[in-house]
């Protein structure tokens, strides 16, 4: 199983409401497609030097 770093991720298993994102069923999936974009570039510019 993949390593999850947020707050209920161990029961993070509850089903999307609607199917309007494919690809996206559990807050999981949510939190992969999220980790898939967030970037040091994405973060504010002022934060920056401390985004890992």
């Amino acid at each position: 199983m993949k390593e999850y770093y947020f707050f209920g991720w161990a029961t993070a298993d509850a089903p999307a409401v609607t199917n309007t994102y494919p690809g996206i069923a559990t807050p999981r999936d949510l939190y992969d497609a999220l980790t898939d974009v967030w970037c040091a570039e994405t973060c504010s510019p002022r934060m920056r030097d401390n985004w890992s």
